[in-house]
């Protein structure tokens, strides 16, 4: 599971994370278990392994909310007894508010991405369909630019959170 390799724009240990925990859990049965609870209903599921495989089950559904809304499932590491993991993660705001603001950041950058590359098919398309695409990549080019600057704020914060913690819980930029 070390290699870089990428099927179908994903890396393959990623692919064996999630199939391993579609294979090991009812999802279907989890996601109602969220929705059930009015305070976190429609909101997305990530999982993270061992390894540190970051795997989304279930994109956030604003169904009563607007407001993003994530459950982070987390595996122990393998060196380490469910039990200390558990202590550790009550003890341990920190790492959540770390993970959180990497999986906000992995969002950011994967819109502007997408964002960016709309765009470029628009402006790529534009002989063919007589300049009318232009008109996408207009809209797109402010979209692009919006997610790439929520992209680097993202990645600040991460950095931030990394380096100076407490100065992000003493701002408020929360």
């Amino acid at each position: 599971m070390s290699g870089l390799s990428v099927r179908d724009g994903f890396s393959v240990a990623r692919s064996q994370t999630r199939d391993r925990v579609e294979n090991a859990m009812d999802l279907n049965r989890l996601f109602r278990v969220i929705d059930a609870d009015p305070a976190i209903v429609g909101a997305g599921v990530v999982f993270i392994d061992s390894d540190f495989n970051v795997v989304t089950l279930r994109e956030f559904q604003p169904i009563c909310s607007v407001a993003v809304k994530r459950v982070v499932l987390r595996e122990a590491p393998r060196h380490m007894r469910e039990l200390e993991f558990q202590r550790n993660l009550l003890s341990s705001v920190r790492e959540s508010k770390l993970v959180i603001e990497a999986a906000g950041a992995v969002l950011a950058c994967g819109g502007a991405y997408l964002s960016w590359k709309v765009v470029y098919g628009g402006a790529m398309a534009a002989p063919f369909t007589g300049g009318i695409s232009l008109v996408v990549s207009v809209t797109g080019v402010v979209a692009a630019a919006a997610g790439t600057l929520q992209c680097g704020v993202n990645v600040l914060r991460v950095a931030i959170e990394l380096f100076d913690p407490n100065w992000l819980d003493k701002s408020r930029l929360c």
